[in-house]
């Protein structure tokens, strides 16, 4: 679970995921995903969570579960979640899913954060 990496970066919480998320079983998901959450319970005033997966080759249906449920709870707090360097599969994935039309996207994490500085 450690390839999953997890930052805060000018007041965004940051998950940086592996190059494929798939071999990951139910306790591991769970988690990863009280990590995540535990992170932005840490944050005093985040800005948005942004997950990135520019170097996601592949990513199971399952992990799709734990975006979702931190993307909730973060909405329950007013915490956008973003989706950064959607690409090949992982696009195709979360387009088939029809999940674009519900998580924005962005092309990099430097793009949200400016563009939450800029809405400061």
């Amino acid at each position: 679970m450690s390839l999953i990496v997890i930052s805060e970066q000018s007041g965004h919480l940051v998950v940086a995921l592996p190059r494929e998320c798939s071999n990951f079983d139910a306790d591991e998901l769970r988690a990863a995903e009280r990590r995540i959450l535990s992170a932005l319970a840490e944050m005093a005033q985040p800005k948005g969570v942004v997950f990135d997966l520019s170097q996601t080759e592949f990513l199971g249906t399952v992990f799709l579960e734990t975006i979702l449920r931190v993307s909730k709870r973060a909405a329950e707090r007013g915490i956008q979640t973003v989706l950064v360097g959607l690409h090949g599969p992982v696009k195709e994935l979360f387009e088939m899913t029809r999940l674009v039309t519900i998580l924005p996207q962005a092309e990099s994490v430097e793009a949200v954060i400016s563009a939450g500085q800029d809405s400061s």
